[in-house]
């Protein structure tokens, strides 16, 4: 089975979804990391939103998961509280790019 195929009900593959959100967050921390190697604080700040952005988009491909059934309520708890932490821990660390003594 090929990532993204869709299968004979029309519904995309569990495998599908599962590598869209790995691959949502690893776009994030390298966004982090690319942003925190560049040498002036407009190009950080530039990588940290694109990393948000990939977050926002990874909380939307769960709650698609979600609605879809494949993921359960158990498996939400688990990911809620981390996201729930990371949103803001991201945006502070935005925010104080170039505010560094």
């Amino acid at each position: 089975m090929k990532f993204g195929v869709l299968l004979k009900d029309g519904t995309i593959s569990l495998i599908h979804w599962a590598s869209k959100l790995f691959g949502l967050l690893i776009v994030c921390c390298a966004n982090i990391a690319e942003g925190r190697s560049r040498y002036n604080n407009q190009d950080n700040r530039c990588f940290v939103k694109i990393a948000r952005g990939s977050l926002y988009e990874t909380i939307s491909w769960l709650r698609l998961a979600y609605a879809r059934q494949l993921l359960t309520n158990e498996q939400v708890s688990r990911f809620q509280p981390i996201l729930d932490e990371l949103l803001p821990k991201l945006n502070v660390y935005l925010k104080s790019i170039g505010n560094r003594e």
